[in-house]
């Protein structure tokens, strides 16, 4: 972590102006259209949301809300809303965002163009590495399903070292559900994915559901998700979100256990151990419902680490480096006559976990541009 932290990523100094300029002018423009709509300025308030929106006969009430009951207007609420004026406050808050990203890469950049961001070891509740100033854990993804893609992403800014050197991009497929599979032993889908099929049309097949679901449920399972949320993620009733798990879990019964024991261990003993042998303590018992998301989640933050100290090992005496740690990514500046050195990396990665029935694999993919600019597969001269 300490050379990852000072070998850094070399920022794109030159498409981080223009990109802070294009997110500048984007807002603007979208406070202007908001006023038009609304009759008010833009106001980033509760109270002057409710009040803009109730100018134009927009419903608040099935808004999510704190714990004191204050409507909480997120993106999430927000994209809910089929008008214009929502529309405008959700561009005006993903102009910021990027705003600030661009912002903190512009401030934050030594004099050669490298950012260092700082990796914390307990950032998290579950174990998961986190980063600040600037947060890169939170790079979002480039658009792969076919969406409306960004002209200025994020990750554009982030570049290989220099004209000899390439970004490589490793990612463990599906980390946290196969992890669980393995932990709950549910093997027959464990068969169907060891055959080559997709992990969330698997689980789909097995359960009769459609993939879209199956691929909600698979993460939402993990993170705990109630039916209420669940519900709203699938644009569903409660009652048919109760049916659709109770489908899922009858189709996984073994998760359904895993589950279910863990909460319990997590109740009775106030603490939890994962297979590394990493605590994780309840001392306030009511909280134990979330032993599953930590003991999952905890679980890959540690494979992770192992991964990265392996990955660090070979990279020793060599020009490559590795960059950056990504949730369930690790980045790699990989010059030019080290190209054979990503399938070990590869090795390495899939090699750290000790599975009983289901290994981890990754995904490889490359650019000499960008991190947004990313091509599936090894790369080549």
């Amino acid at each position: 972590i300490q050379r990852m932290e000072r070998f850094g990523v070399r920022i794109d100094t030159d498409y981080v102006r223009e990109a802070l300029l294009h997110e500048q002018i984007r807002s603007e423009e979208a406070k202007r259209a908001y006023k038009e709509e609304t009759g008010e300025d833009y106001v980033a308030s509760a109270k002057a949301f409710t009040k803009a929106f109730g100018n134009v006969g927009i419903e608040v009430e099935g808004f999510n809300r704190t714990d004191k009951g204050n409507i909480i207007f997120d993106s999430g609420s927000l994209s809910k809303i089929e008008h214009p004026a929502a529309i405008c406050a959700l561009t005006i808050k993903d102009a910021k965002s990027r705003s600030n990203f661009y912002s903190g890469f512009q401030w934050q950049v030594d004099a050669e163009g490298i950012l260092h961001t700082s990796f914390n070891q307990a950032g998290t509740k579950t174990g998961r590495l986190s980063s600040s100033h600037p947060n890169l854990q939170n790079l979002s993804r480039v658009d792969e399903d076919g969406g409306e893609i960004e002209k200025y992403p994020v990750r554009r800014a982030v570049v290989p070292y220099s004209k000899d050197y390439c970004l490589v991009m490793i990612d463990y497929q599906a980390q946290e559900f196969r992890l669980l599979l393995d932990y709950a032993g549910e093997l027959e889908l464990i068969a169907k994915i060891i055959a080559g099929h997709d992990v969330h049309q698997a689980t789909a097949d097995l359960v009769s559901i459609t993939r879209t679901q199956a691929k909600t449920l698979n993460f939402a399972i993990i993170y705990g998700a109630g039916r209420g949320k669940i519900a709203e993620m699938l644009g569903l009733q409660t009652h048919e979100a109760e049916a659709l798990i109770d489908l899922y879990f009858s189709g996984l019964p073994r998760v359904k256990k895993f589950i279910s024991d863990v909460k319990g261990a997590a109740k009775q003993r106030g603490f939890l151990f994962n297979f590394y042998g990493r605590m994780l303590q309840y001392p306030d018992r009511t909280k134990s419902y979330a032993g599953p998301n930590h003991l999952i989640q905890g679980s890959c933050g540690d494979i992770m680490r192992v991964a990265m100290n392996r990955c660090d090992d070979l990279l020793q005496g060599k020009m490559s480096v590795m960059s950056l740690s990504i949730h369930d990514e690790l980045v790699f500046n990989i010059h030019r006559d080290e190209l054979d050195l990503v399938p070990e990396i590869k090795s390495v990665m899939e090699s750290t976990y000790p599975y009983r029935h289901l290994p981890l694999t990754t995904t490889v993919s490359h650019s000499w541009k960008s991190l947004a600019d990313k091509v599936k597969g090894f790369p080549t001269i």
